[in-house]
């Protein structure tokens, strides 16, 4: 006989409606959470790449381009773009989090510095360069580490 690892109508709802947590299956199986280590769940969607460590440390991947973006100048030999907004695949806990940027080409790829930059689900971000003009492409590449979890 299997086990039952979720039992209840709450627990039969949960499941329905797609709100049962690994925590959730966890208790009901009497495992405690904080003695698991290594890799608790990693998945994609449209928005990137995401693995969630048994720790409570979650790092995301996202990588898109821009076409056609024009540069406007910001002074000292530098120019950027607009701001951007981005969603990553799945929410942090908090904002308190790491990103680090790559790019294709002479670009610097960066969080936007006008505030409220990250929250749980979105991050805004834009391109500075050394290099004026318009009908640029771009790669970026950017990984963040935070928490899905207290």
């Amino acid at each position: 006989r299997m086990p039952t690892l979720i039992s209840g109508s709450t627990g039969v709802n949960k499941i329905q409606d797609g709100t049962i947590t690994n925590a959730d299956i966890n208790a009901s199986a009497g495992i405690d959470d904080s003695k698991l280590t290594g890799v608790f769940v990693e998945g994609s969607n449209s928005n990137g790449r995401y693995i969630k460590f048994a720790d409570g440390t979650l790092m995301q991947w996202c990588r898109f381009a821009k076409t056609g973006l024009s540069f406007n100048d910001i002074g000292g030999n530098w120019f950027r773009t607009a701001n951007f907004t981005n969603t990553f695949p799945i929410a942090f806990y908090d904002t308190n989090v790491s990103s680090f940027f790559t790019s294709s080409r002479h670009y610097v790829a960066s969080l936007s510095n006008n505030g409220g930059t990250i929250s749980t689900t979105t991050y805004g971000w834009l391109i500075k360069t050394v290099v004026s003009g318009s009908s640029y492409d771009v790669e970026i590449s950017a990984l963040f580490i935070g928490r899905w979890k207290a």
